[in-house]
Order: C-alpha cells, then structure tokens, then sequence
C-alpha cells in the first residue's frame, strides 16, 4: 500500500508571486474575522436607563447611554409618526424588544408600535423615540431643542411640546 502526504499550500510562496494574489491571500484571511467581529458589537439586546447628564439633568438613554428623543411632531398615544421629509434620515427609530424595569425605570410607560414603514419602535409615556445620528458618544444631546420639535426623552417631564397643522407648537399634558 502506497501512502502519499501533501502537506499544507505555502501561503509565502503564493505571496512571492504577485502582490495581486498576495492581497488575495490576505483578504482571504482576514475577510472571515471581519464578518465576526461586526457582528459581535452589541453584546446585549438594547434596552434603556435613566442617565444623569451634567447640562439636562436625567435622561432616557438606550442601555449604551445613547440620548433618545422625542419628536413635538408626533402624536403621543396614537401610533402615528410625523413625516419628517428628508430631516427624518437624521432620526432612525429607537427600538428596543423589551425593556427591564430598575434604575428609576417604570416599565409600563414603555411600549412599542408598528411604524407604517414596517419599522418598529419603542415609545416613552406613548412618544415613538429616536436617535439622532450626530451623537456619536455617551451622553451626546446635540438635538436637545433643534427647530423647537426635537427633544431629549426625560423621566420628569410632565409636560412635552407637540405640533401640529392647525394649532402649530404647543404644550401637551402627558398624564
């Protein structure tokens, strides 16, 4: 009986050849880490807590301490969400499967709606909550007042502005 062994491909030698395939080869590599690694960024499910900001006081935060927003243009309790036209890119939906109670968090002023996108997303006190893609950093609130409409999500509101057509920016008892 006649055995053969052929050993592994010399990667060194594939690289001498041409810088082409040596870029090839590394890739190759390199790809499958990638695609791991972007997919193991968030390690826990988001959900939110209550943050203390050294400008505006607490604040609901997603688990990452992200600043959430609500917007003045929406109507709360309702599941209807504003068009914001072209500004809406600037605000992706917050959505979080489930949020745990603790830290100053009362779970039934969370839930959640179905946006007429199909996007889902979670509500504060019925208010649908945002991002806003410029915060970048834990405890950003680059957003806080924009326009009058964009307004940081707060456990002590008892008030929030909205808008509308008719009656344009106003106050709205959130009991």
């Amino acid at each position: 009986t006649e055995v053969s062994y052929n050993s592994a491909p010399n990667l060194l030698s594939a690289m001498d050849r041409s810088p082409r395939t040596a870029a090839i080869v590394v890739l190759a590599l390199l790809l499958p880490a990638a695609v791991l690694m972007a997919g193991c960024t968030q390690q826990e499910p988001l959900t939110v807590r209550i943050a203390d900001h050294p400008t505006y006081g607490k604040l609901v935060t997603d688990s990452t301490g992200r600043s959430l927003y609500i917007q003045a243009r929406d109507v709360p309790n309702t599941g209807a969400v504003a068009n914001l036209g072209e500004v809406g890119r600037f605000y992706p939906p917050f959505y979080a499967e489930s949020v745990a109670s603790g830290n100053g968090i009362n779970i039934s002023e969370f839930g959640h709606i179905t946006r007429a996108d199909g996007k889902q997303q979670t509500t504060f006190r019925g208010w649908p909550l945002y991002y806003y893609i410029n915060d970048k950093e834990p405890g950003d609130a680059k957003s806080q007042g924009a326009n009058n409409i964009t307004f940081l999500a707060k456990p002590d509101y008892t008030v929030m502005v909205r808008e509308n057509a008719t009656s344009g920016i106003y106050l709205s008892d959130t009991a």
